[in-house]
């Protein structure tokens, strides 16, 4: 452009500068606006870039389950007069008088709600039943008005290997009132590594033998020297052991184990003949897992529950 200015002659130039003049005065020019002169348009509406919220869903229904190992196991809530417990999916729940029994078809797990308590306090104990079974159950007193136990079985040895822990895990699920009584951790107890061999009943502890029968026989003496005077009168003093058995095993009553061992024993009666009570005498072995701490007996016959026999235990 300031090429071509160059080359136009001065009266060109002055009619250039005449028409820009013009334009100029007319209010035209290059970049000059008149908003006052335009026609306004109408104003548009804001865009709203916000989504609409989705409408409030309710909260998933959470799964529950207890852990068995690697597994969890889903489970149900059963809730009863003021407790609750969990039962796995597929388990039949059955009421009883106290409680409930949980059962898969052959395993059972029994709630029960004590009416008298037996024992201040809290355990966990294995112990056997009939014809090589065995069972587990948890135990919390609620003061004078009784407690809550589970039991799991009596299950034979393939059912104990099968759900023990499940059963554990189970119990501890069990809610009465605003208290959990078993939620805390336990050493599970078990039956012990004991065996008879060449005459002799022996518990194994870590890597050493404990011999029994010379306990057993202790036992026997001092509960036969317990007796009354008329009691005694009818036995000669002679006695014989038929057989020593495994009966339980406690854990939370004190630190480490009590393995309790049942001596079944006949007494020579003075008019001849033995007699055979049903009532055996107990043998409670005190132990930590590696060494004994003592050794002590209780008469069977008066011992009517666990409850019982653990506030015998725990003196």
């Amino acid at each position: 452009m300031l090429t071509k200015l160059k080359g136009l002659s001065t009266r060109a130039k002055i009619a250039l500068g005449s028409g820009l003049a013009l334009l100029i005065a007319a209010g035209v020019g290059l970049g000059v606006w008149q908003p006052w002169n335009q026609e306004e348009e109408p104003p548009k509406e804001p865009v709203n870039q916000t989504e609409p919220a989705p409408a409030p869903q309710p909260p998933a229904e959470k799964q529950l389950s207890v852990k068995v190992g690697s597994e969890d196991v889903p489970c149900t809530l059963y809730e009863g007069d003021g407790w609750s417990i969990y039962v796995p999916d597929g388990w039949t729940v059955s009421g009883t008088p106290d409680g409930i029994a949980i059962n898969d078809g052959a395993t059972v797990l029994e709630v029960a709600q004590e009416r008298q308590a037996g024992y201040d306090g809290t355990f966990v104990t294995a112990w056997a039943g009939e014809n090589g079974t065995k069972a587990l159950t948890f135990y919390a007193s609620e003061g004078a008005g009784g407690g809550w136990s589970v039991t799991f079985g009596p299950a034979d040895d393939e059912g104990w290997r099968k759900y023990e822990k499940l059963a554990a895990a189970l119990a501890r699920t069990l809610k009465a009132g605003d208290k959990e009584p078993f939620a805390d951790s336990f050493v599970l107890p078990a039956e012990p590594d004991w065996q008879e061999a060449e005459g002799l009943t022996v518990l194994f502890l870590d890597k050493d033998g404990y011999v029994l029968d010379d306990k057993i026989q202790n036992a026997v003496e001092s509960y036969m020297l317990s007796w009354p005077d008329e009691t005694k009168a009818a036995h000669t003093g002679q006695y014989r052991v038929n057989g020593i058995g495994w009966h339980s095993t406690f854990t939370g009553l004190r630190d480490g184990y009590i393995d309790v061992f049942r001596a079944s024993v006949s007494y020579e009666q003075t008019g001849g003949g033995w007699s055979l009570p049903t009532e055996g005498v107990l043998a409670a072995v005190y132990h930590d897992g590696g060494s004994v701490e003592k050794t002590t007996w209780l008469d069977e016959s008066v011992v009517r529950s666990l409850p019982e026999l653990a506030a015998q235990l725990k003196g």
